[in-house]
Formats: structure tokens, sequence, C-alpha cells
């Protein structure tokens, strides 16, 4: 759930600055006035409706991309998971995510352990 939202709050904080992007557009020119950039201070004053409308959809568009991972990722956690390393076979306790455990029932999974030990025997990890 904290996943959910710190993504959230940084959805939040993506749409704030978009909707200050104006002003930070009025500042971005004013600092290119203090450096003398007369090029740069004339293509912003002539595109700036342009140029703010752009920014805007772009911080908006990375907001709810940000936003719905966030869900998504909360969503399909499926917690503290013991995990075994495929190529060394060691074990650890850590978090892992996926979609498809979530969707397994205890009796699907004692259903399908023999026949992932059958499998692990007749193909052995180590030759």
């Amino acid at each position: 759930m904290l996943g959910v939202l710190l993504f959230t709050l940084a959805s939040l904080a993506l749409l704030a600055v978009a909707i200050a992007v104006p002003k930070l557009m009025r500042l971005r020119i004013r600092f290119f006035k203090w450096i003398h950039w007369t090029w740069a201070v004339r293509v912003h004053e002539e595109h700036f409706e342009r140029l703010v409308l752009v920014r805007r959809i772009v911080l908006i568009g990375l907001a709810g991309v940000l936003f719905w991972f966030g869900v998504a990722s909360a969503l399909y956690c499926d917690g503290d998971t013991t995990v075994r390393c495929s190529s060394c076979a060691r074990e650890s306790t850590g978090r892992v995510r996926n979609a498809r455990t979530t969707c397994i029932t205890p009796e699907q999974i004692a259903e399908a352990q023999p026949f992932a030990r059958e499998w692990d025997e007749a193909h052995p990890r180590n030759p």
C-alpha cells in the first residue's frame, strides 16, 4: 500500500509542476535574458503557448503512467517469498512481484508440485 501512496504523491507532484509550467517558462525566459541569450528569449517568447502546452502534456502523461504503474505494482505484490536461484541453488527471502502466483489456489499448487518434482528429477540443474 505504501508503494501506491508514494506513486500517487509523485503523480500529484508532477501535476502540480504541470500547473506551474507558465511561471517556470517565464522564469526560464528571465534567466536567458540575464545571461544575454537573446536568440533563446526570442524563441521562447514566440512559441510560449506551444511550449507550455507540450510540457504540460508530457508531465501529465508521465504522472498518469507513474500512477498506474504504482497501482499495478501494488496489486501484484506477493509479499515476502522464499526464492531459489536456479544457477547456484541458493535460497533467500525477498519481495517478489508476480501476477501469476496471486491467481493460483493452494489446491492447484499441491496438484502441480508432483509434476515439478518429476521435471526436476528428469532435468537436473547441475549436470
